[in-house]
């Protein structure tokens, strides 16, 4: 198995102190062939088309020359687990480096939840360089009680191997639906910063709207339509009737032009039993009662 680098290309081995002289002379002419070629034609581009479709003669001949598989360098990674990127490039150790194609690589590595594009090239004579870019995760996805991260096209990128601790600080959906809407919801909030930094849930309802959860246990129900709309409404009245600071449960907005509001029930007063405890009657021995 190839070993897996996430820096610039490593330093090559160095050849062995005493190589036959034969072999050396027909190595470093095959090298300097090979490598003429490539660069005159470019190595990403109509090289590496003539190189895929190379013959199994040249990849034979090249991989005697020492044109075989030693490392993949991965750049760019971070969350993506460099295993899984190692066996979606495909190779081994040892391989015929002419014979891999990158292009099969790069569409294996981009099947990856993390990745979000990737290229793929040949470093002749041995290395395989990936450079991918990864998807920001914009929120934690809540669904049948499994937290998961989703990025802004909705993709579930799943639950990185080191934790969830260190994005705790994004916003929290919730639905079976909620990834496909959530980049929209959080775009709609931006207008509202004051009232977006309050929100600690958007929880998606019935595949057709939302509801806001505040941080103080507020709820707040959105229309299908003009969001925008509501949530300046709402914003509106926490800034200028200090709606968010009265003892409300739910601001209904689900209504067109309008907003309900729904009290905290008050609390229920203790019952009291009014009725006077009688004495315990203590009995003698020998005593009638």
């Amino acid at each position: 198995m190839p070993r897996v680098k996430t820096t610039a290309q490593p330093k090559r081995r160095a050849a062995p102190k005493h190589p036959p002289r034969l072999r050396w002379v027909v190595r470093g002419a095959g090298v300097a062939i090979l490598g003429g070629f490539v660069a005159w034609l470019g190595v990403s581009g109509t090289a590496t088309r003539m190189l895929d479709a190379a013959g199994s003669d040249l990849v034979r001949t090249s991989a005697s020359l020492g044109y075989r598989v030693q490392i993949v360098t991965v750049e760019g990674r971070v969350e993506t687990d460099a295993q899984e990127i190692l066996r979606a490039v495909g190779v081994s150790r040892g391989d015929a480096i002419l014979g891999f194609s990158p292009d099969a690589a790069r569409r294996a590595i981009e099947q990856i939840p993390w990745v979000s594009s990737a290229t793929v090239s040949r470093r002749l004579p041995d290395t395989v360089h990936v450079a991918i870019v990864e998807r920001r995760p914009i929120a934690l996805w809540q669904n049948s009680g499994k937290l998961t991260l989703i990025d802004r096209d909705g993709t579930d990128l799943g639950a990185p191997a080191g934790g969830l601790d260190e994005f705790r600080d994004l916003p929290l959906v919730v639905g079976p639906d909620a990834p496909r809407h959530a980049q929209a919801m959080l775009d709609a909030l931006k207008a509202v910063p004051d009232l977006a930094r309050r929100v600690s849930a958007m929880v998606r309802i019935g595949s057709r709207r939302w509801d806001l959860r505040l941080d103080n246990g507020v709820d707040v129900k959105l229309p299908e339509e003009d969001i925008a709309g509501a949530l300046t409404a709402v914003a509106n009245a926490a800034a200028n009737e200090k709606l968010l600071e009265r003892d409300v449960r739910t601001v209904d907005l689900r209504l067109p032009g309008k907003m309900v509001l729904q009290q905290n029930e008050p609390p229920q007063p203790e019952k009291k039993d009014n009725a006077k405890k009688q004495p315990a009657a203590v009995v003698r021995a020998g005593q009638r009662i």
